[in-house]
């Protein structure tokens, strides 16, 4: 069998913007210069992808175009998309007031960290839009190319192109190299017409590429899951049975469920009788349960423990239902973000779903009431204002405190340099007891001690109060920990001209070469694998 390693040329562009900005019509033009816009373009359901290619030095070259739907459904799943190493474009309508770039840029910025970003106005019927172009560059370095166009006269297309293919070209991990079998495995399970297979399947197919050991063959399955390429949850009881190879199947399952009109009639509320109408089409015949456990991991939905009823919190009703909060001595926390993703209060719904307070009353789009061991902890979003509001009460405060800030924690994580800051109430005689005191940093406290400082001022009362008397009241049983959570994958960086993985007489060999590599080289050859 032949080993060693190929060159790959190929990248992953994200189409990004609000609903009927024209994404699907430039995505088209794109591929297609002479393609005829359709005077309603239908609005794209969850993610189309499409597939462009074009020379690089005399090399061919695949873009795997990700056209994104705009509707705010559809941006509690950006984080599972949303990849590095990707070159992204912004589209937004100019006959709309309120483009949202910084928006869509700092969304990038926070899952994408570095990747480049192209923003093309389309300027419908010719009609221009100004933006403070040297203001949005200095505040993004990733944004490289703002173009305008029309893209029913393909007005300055060809610009376009030629700075896409530009930025293509660019990216860190093209023209490097991958083990031959990697990719071998890969384009067999790209060129499967097949929406899933069995695990089973998936395991011969690395068995006649090459692999030999099944953990060998897991790895490589969590290393196209970690990049989109597709979907096999390794830890999930049902999911780890099937590796889903169209990810824009599942997703489009997913959103006609979240799009549907009874399912948004009934407030997110659905069942598995619901499911049966929404999912009757052929190809998701016999596939019902792992489709409904796809949205349960993607954190869209959780399941009533006392009857067969799912709910969809970012359907549920804006409004505040009515209950009864005494306000006297409550525990006070707050975070403070200075950009503020969509979705995060959906995730921590979900997340804590079982402790929900009476479960078909006490939870709304916005917020949630909580009940654990005759506690209870009130947790809403002011996504204006971009912040969280904790508030608890009850005879075990710091244990529910500490179970909701780990949350918090484990879902701030899941960004790429989230800047948040987490506020403890001041204890002051005159904050005490205020529903709107002074609220202390946590990393300023926390550092104040770790020089010996044993107070911190309030900076209405100036009255200096004990800094562990504050920590005490909400943090003094909570201590952040890392999950560990087992992806099984080796994060690897570099060329691999630099190593010695292509003197191996197989891939066991291989992936322990790959180990070896130092930690500051290791994500751009897993790049590569990203569509």
């Amino acid at each position: 069998m032949e080993q060693g390693l190929v060159k790959v040329y190929e990248a992953k562009v994200l189409v990004l913007g609000e609903g009927g900005a024209g994404k699907t019509s430039l995505a088209n033009k794109i591929l297609d210069a002479d393609y005829k816009l359709k005077s309603e373009e239908k609005s794209t359901q969850g993610i189309d992808i499409l597939k462009y290619q074009f020379l690089i030095d005399d090399k061919k070259f695949t873009a795997h175009i990700w056209d994104f739907g705009g509707q705010e459904i559809y941006h509690a799943t950006h984080q599972f998309f949303l990849t590095k190493r990707s070159l992204y474009i912004l589209v937004a309508d100019t006959r709309k007031e309120d483009a949202r770039f910084e928006y869509w840029l700092q969304i990038v910025e926070l899952l994408a960290d570095d990747s480049p970003i192209i923003i093309v106005k389309n300027e419908k019927q010719d009609r221009s839009c100004e933006i403070n172009e040297p203001r949005l560059k200095g505040r993004f370095e990733q944004l490289k190319h703002i173009e305008s166009t029309n893209l029913k006269t393909n007005r300055n297309l060809e610009s376009i192109l030629e700075q896409l293919q530009f930025e293509l070209k660019r990216l860190p991990h093209v023209g490097q190299t991958l083990p031959k079998t990697w990719v071998d495995v890969r384009l067999a399970l790209e060129s499967d017409n097949r929406n899933y297979i069995g695990l089973n399947e998936f395991l011969d197919i690395c068995e006649q590429n090459g692999f030999k050991r099944r953990e060998d063959k897991l790895q490589l399955s969590g290393y196209l899951h970690d990049l989109g390429t597709c979907l096999h949850f390794q830890n999930d009881p049902l999911l780890n049975k099937t590796v889903i190879l169209k990810p824009e199947w599942g997703t489009d399952a997913v959103y006609k469920v979240l799009d549907n009109q009874r399912v948004r009639n009934n407030h997110g509320r659905f069942n598995k009788n619901n499911l049966s109408d929404i999912w009757q089409v052929a190809e998701y015949d016999n596939m019902h349960d792992e489709l409904l456990q796809l949205m349960v991991n993607f954190k869209l939905c959780y399941k009533l423990e006392y009857c067969d009823t799912y709910i969809a919190p970012q359907i549920l009703p804006t409004k505040q239902p009515n209950f009864a909060w005494d306000e006297k001595d409550n525990t006070l926390l707050r975070y403070d973000y200075e950009f503020m993703p969509k979705g995060m209060m959906t995730q921590f719904i979900v997340a804590m779903h079982k402790d929900i307070e009476d479960k078909q009353q006490r939870v709304w789009k916005e917020g949630v009431v909580l009940q654990k061991n005759q506690t209870r902890a009130e947790v809403t979003e002011e996504y204006e204002k971009r912040q969280i509001h904790i508030r608890i009460q009850g005879n075990n405060r710091r244990e529910l405190a500490t179970v909701v800030l780990h949350e918090w924690d484990k879902i701030h994580d899941s960004y790429y340099n989230l800047k948040v800051q987490k506020l403890i109430p001041c204890n002051c005689r005159e904050c005490q007891n205020q529903q709107e005191p002074y609220f202390h940093t946590y990393e300023t406290l926390l550092n104040l001690k770790s020089k010996g400082k044993p107070e911190s001022q309030c900076g209405r009362s100036g009255e200096m109060v004990n800094i562990q008397n504050l920590l005490g009241d909400v943090l003094s049983d909570y201590e952040k920990q890392d999950d560990s959570i087992n992806v099984n994958i080796i994060k690897v960086d570099g060329d691999m001209n630099n190593s010695n993985a292509n003197q191996g007489d197989n891939v066991e060999q291989q992936l322990a070469e790959f180990a070896k590599l130092p930690p500051e080289q290791r994500t751009a050859i897993l790049a590569q694998l990203q569509k």
